[in-house]
């Protein structure tokens, strides 16, 4: 199993996950977060990965802002993440 098929599998558990517990729902959330850090922390640099973490990692900051407001550390965090990965993409403007 290569890692493509892992990311594949895991993303498949997060969807049983979503639709289970819902997708604002706090452990749907962290999900998505922890599996964005994964894709983020590949060892070689992947674009396309990057990209999908970008995506779980929006994902989740919209949900923790519906959940918990503006100003609660996981949604902080999740603005954190978003602001690493773009500043490895090289994407400066997004990550401030």
């Amino acid at each position: 199993m290569d890692d493509v098929d892992k990311i594949e599998d895991l993303m498949a558990l997060l969807r049983r996950c979503e639709r289970a517990l819902g997708e604002e729902n706090v452990v749907a959330l962290d999900t998505l977060s922890v599996l964005g850090g994964l894709l983020r922390n590949v060892r070689e640099y992947n674009a396309a990965l990057y990209d999908k973490a970008i995506e779980l990692w929006e994902r989740c900051l919209m949900g923790r802002m519906n959940v918990f407001g503006e100003q609660h550390k996981d949604t902080l965090m999740s603005l954190n993440n978003l602001g690493i990965v773009y500043q490895v993409k090289g994407d400066y403007v997004k990550a401030l």
